[in-house]
């Protein structure tokens, strides 16, 4: 639904959408420790959310997730360019 409302141009609704979704993923991949799925779950809302405005997720937090993901070896091969996008991004916002 976030999605669709982003690409509607409803920013506010989007973020609100994306955050619970975000909060909901969290809950489940605490109810499922080491389960790569709702891990990759949490990454993926997470990586809608840290590009749009009005979001408060930063890049850093972006990379927390895949690296603590790659450390416990669940990270999807599919999924790596998240973790190299996601130090480059942390690294800007660092220096700026």
């Amino acid at each position: 639904m976030g999605r669709l409302l982003l690409a509607q141009g409803d920013i506010p609704a989007a973020v609100k959408s994306l955050q619970d979704s975000l909060d909901s993923r969290r809950r489940l991949a605490k109810a499922q420790p080491g389960s790569s799925t709702p891990e990759r779950a949490v990454a993926e809302a997470m990586r809608a959310l840290v590009d749009i405005p009005g979001s408060e997720l930063k890049w850093a937090d972006f990379r927390t997730q895949v690296e603590a993901m790659d450390h416990q070896g669940i990270l999807w091969p599919a999924d790596r360019v998240w973790l190299e996008e996601a130090r480059q991004h942390d690294s800007r916002e660092v220096t700026r």
